[in-house]
């Protein structure tokens, strides 16, 4: 084999490093140019004045890209779709519906994925009647994603005229997309039967308002059968009790033990006692013995265990901050009383404090006012209490001005009652002014 000579390759190589040095500069020049179109936001994001700017300018390059494809084959109704999602986004949603319409004219006559976007946005246009239009019009066929999106469609124009306080409109359409999503999605099934069950609800306080009860009792049924709640026990028990005691009391034996503080005592009591007394009518003497024990047993729990909003009345006397610089403590002290507005006396009491910001929990602070062996008269007021705490600067936002403080009493911990809300504010100089 015969050596390269080195003169050779000597032109080969000057022609080689000359090429690539010219096409190293055209390469350069075109990113520089290039780099220079590009909005500022974009080449320095974290300069940007808002994330916003970055987000409208790749949507605008996409509305053009999707022209561009749209102009190169007009025929593809995907294209129209894309920018009828793109102009939504931008919420020019005269372009969106315009883009959307086209799609829907351009696709085949079972095609339903354009008809499911327009009918979404003319739920948020709150055009309800054109959206229900365009699902009406989809055939049904044995096709789950057709059969969701129509639940689905008919779930959000329900929630609409839910909050347009539509509530038998709105119960029709929940109807409508509970039986398609039965079929293909048991979780958006189970919240619209929950929705459902809102409305009926909503329907049967309206007939409580207009004195029909007949009406109002059917409605609170159907919502007892899609939402066992003891909201709607209760309502239903309280509808009853004048009619039906007994079915009455069977409802707020479920309320008693699901929600115990939403029972009103007073009629409770009151009905256990009424069975009682209709018991020893009829010569039952054993029932008449069951429900007296449940009235006593009852009256034990309430006492031990509950407090309802009139019990107790508050007397919040004075509150006092104060700024610790050496502890870089921020320190609360709440003097209050409190009056026995029960009929009965309270064998056990705790008061506590919750101090938030913005909703986020700060600090707990609680105090055993009554112990069991101490009773707590009914009529009675307290001498002033003090409950005092320490809140350290660092678990604390020096943005923000004030504390939110929720007053809670209760016997047991797993019961308690919110009293009182108010707000303390924080001194200038826990917040470096």
């Amino acid at each position: 084999m015969n050596k390269i000579n080195k003169k050779d390759i000597e032109p080969y190589l000057k022609t080689f490093a000359i090429t690539f040095f010219v096409v190293a500069v055209i390469v350069g020049f075109i990113i520089g140019i290039t780099w220079l179109t590009i909005p500022y936001s974009i080449r320095y994001p974290k300069l940007s004045k808002s994330a916003a700017e970055v987000d409208y300018y790749l949507i605008d390059f996409l509305i053009e890209k999707n022209q561009y494809l749209l102009s190169r084959y007009p025929k593809n109704y995907g294209y129209n779709i894309r920018l009828g999602t793109l102009y939504a986004i931008k919420k020019d949603y005269v372009n969106a519906e315009k883009e959307l319409q086209i799609a829907v004219d351009k696709s085949p006559y079972m095609a339903y994925n354009a008809r499911y976007k327009l009918a979404t946005l003319y739920i948020k246009m709150n055009k309800l009647k054109e959206a229900q239009q365009l699902m009406d019009e989809i055939t049904d066929k044995p096709d789950k994603k057709l059969i969701k999106n129509k639940g689905i469609i008919y779930k959000e124009i329900g929630n609409k005229l839910f909050e347009a306080e539509l509530y038998p409109q709105a119960a029709s359409k929940y109807e409508k997309a509970i039986f398609y999503l039965k079929r293909c999605d048991n979780r958006e099934m189970e919240d619209t039967k929950i929705r459902l069950a809102n409305c009926y609800e909503a329907m049967a306080d309206i007939f409580v308002e207009k004195g029909i009860i007949e009406e109002a009792v059917y409605y609170l049924e159907k919502a007892d059968e899609l939402n066992d709640k003891a909201q709607i026990n209760y309502k239903l028990a309280l509808l009853y009790i004048d009619n039906n005691p007994r079915k009455s009391f069977e409802l707020l034996e479920v309320v008693r033990k699901k929600a115990p503080e939403m029972l009103n005592y007073y009629m409770y009591y009151d009905l256990l006692m009424e069975m009682s007394e209709s018991a020893e009518a009829l010569g039952d003497k054993a029932e008449k013995d069951l429900f007296d024990m449940k009235a006593k047993r009852f009256k034990d729990f309430v006492s031990s265990n509950i407090l309802y909003k009139d019990d107790i009345i508050v007397i919040i006397s004075d509150i006092n901050t104060n700024y610790n610089k050496a502890n870089k403590t921020f320190d609360v002290d709440v003097k209050f009383q409190l009056r026995n507005n029960s009929p009965f006396n309270i064998k056990n009491l705790t008061a506590e404090l919750v101090f938030k910001e913005k909703n986020h929990k700060v600090r707990t602070s609680s105090k055993q006012i009554f112990a069991y062996e101490n009773i707590f008269p009914m009529g009675e007021q307290t001498s002033t209490i003090r409950l005092s705490t320490d809140l350290n600067e660092h678990n604390l936002n020096k943005s923000i001005d004030t504390l939110d403080v929720d007053f809670y009493l209760y016997k047991k911990e797993n019961h308690k009652l919110l009293v009182k809300e108010f707000q303390i504010k924080k001194p200038l100089e826990l917040l470096g002014k």
